[in-house]
């Protein structure tokens, strides 16, 4: 019944409806779309932290910050559950360096032609921040 559906399934925020788990397939058509259409690659803005995890491991921010963010974040607050910890930003309960945290809804993008993103910047940030959850 319905209270089983609400125990397998956990609305995450901005959706009307729990995800269907699909975002890397869909994510396989888009980039077949551009490759087909010779484009350099797929962009997107994911607006939440879970729809920037599902991505993690085609796509990079476009800045290099924004990227050293999310990669801190994950590394600092690995044992907080998916679920939670994209609540907890919603909610504005994430801190980075003792400062409230509101999550960088910025573009990540998957290249065709895989050129890679210069890490040293990336992990310069990584190092220089600290993510911690708030009450």
């Amino acid at each position: 019944g319905d209270a089983n559906q609400r125990f397998f399934f956990q609305w995450l925020p901005g959706q009307e409806e729990p995800g269907l788990g699909m975002a890397r397939e869909a994510g396989q058509l888009f980039a077949q779309v551009a490759q087909r259409l010779s484009l350099a690659g797929i962009a997107f803005r994911p607006a939440w932290l879970h729809t920037a995890y599902a991505a993690r491991f085609a796509m990079v921010f476009v800045d290099p910050n924004h990227q050293a963010h999310f990669e801190a974040l994950l590394r600092d607050l690995a044992d907080v559950p998916l679920v939670k910890l994209t609540r907890a930003l919603a909610d504005g309960h994430v801190t980075m360096n003792g400062e409230r945290y509101t999550w960088e809804a910025g573009e990540m993008v998957y290249w065709l032609d895989r050129r890679v993103q210069a890490r040293s910047a990336v992990e310069a940030e990584k190092e220089r921040v600290r993510f911690a959850l708030s009450a």
